[in-house]
């Protein structure tokens, strides 16, 4: 049986706000209780939840949740985890219930193969409350979460080329009208990404197009190593190390722009150094953009 969350349920831990997995408050809440400049808007400084939760809401990465990224995402959830019933049913219950009580135990288990990676899946990870019985009402919450964390993950740039996924997946958790395409409003990343994909700009992303521009980004993050080498290694790296701290460091010009770049916008994980995987993503999704000719 199908069940819906409850759009209002907000946990007080520690004087942080910690969203249960079913539970969403109005986004009206969460400007009361966190928007503190008032722009009706929540920066990720004002943010008191799970650092993931935001991320995953947080559809642009710009460091700011609006209502409209919330309410959606909330909805992408609700959907979801209307569907992890139906998915429990067909993974679970039908090969693996042997007793016919509804609820797969530890005996009854054979194997489970994640929706979205195909790696294996232990019991105890879905055993979430650890009684010995996974429940459709530990599986629906917990597929739920796995497909915003796919959609976020399939749709954020910079990272490393050979994670993404064949299209299929993309359609499987975005293509609602089943006509396997993704338009603009079943998109569910940033409005920039979408715009590298949709290469003839019909507000549509086919099977092709986003094909070509893994392959372009393949090629682009492969190039990266070697401008890493002339470019930072060979003028900066004074120790050899094969980075750059902050202190070595001299000056970078935009490979399609001529603009400086800043050692903090390449320093992606704030280490306070430039690794050549680091400026590989850079360098890829730049060039992904200029081919596009999006600045």
């Amino acid at each position: 049986m199908k069940k819906s969350f409850t759009p209002v349920g907000l946990l007080i831990l520690g004087g942080f706000f910690v969203l249960a997995a079913t539970d969403w408050p109005p986004f009206s809440e969460l400007l009361r209780r966190m928007d503190f400049s008032g722009d009706q808007r929540i920066s990720r400084t004002e943010w008191k939840g799970d650092e993931g939760r935001f991320r995953i809401c947080d559809e642009d990465n710009n460091g700011l949740l609006t209502q409209y990224e919330y309410e959606r995402t909330a909805q992408d959830y609700q959907n979801a985890y209307e569907q992890g019933f139906d998915e429990y049913e067909m993974y679970f219950l039908r090969p693996m219930d042997r007793d016919g009580d509804n609820k797969i135990s530890a005996a009854e288990f054979t194997s489970y193969a994640h929706p979205y990676g195909g790696e294996p899946v232990s019991f105890a990870a879905l055993d979430t409350n650890a009684d010995g019985f996974i429940t459709d009402a530990e599986y629906a919450p917990w597929f739920a979460n796995e497909t915003l964390l796919a959609m976020r993950g399939l749709t954020q740039l910079p990272a490393d080329p050979g994670t993404y996924p064949p299209f299929e997946i993309l359609l499987k958790l975005m293509d609602r009208n089943s006509d396997r395409r993704i338009n603009e409003r079943e998109w569910k990343g940033a409005a920039e990404l979408f715009r590298i994909y949709d290469k003839d700009r019909n507000g549509i992303i086919i099977r092709d197009e986003y094909d070509r521009a893994m392959k372009d980004y393949q090629s682009a993050y492969d190039q990266g190593f070697d401008d890493f080498e002339m470019h930072f290694l060979r003028p900066m790296d004074r120790d050899g190390d094969k980075k750059v701290s902050a202190a070595e460091f001299t000056s970078y010009a935009h490979p399609y722009g001529g603009t400086p770049v800043t050692f903090a916008t390449l320093d992606k994980n704030g280490d306070g150094y430039i690794t050549d995987e680091e400026f590989a993503r850079w360098f890829g999704y730049e060039t992904l953009k200029a081919m596009r000719g999006i600045h």
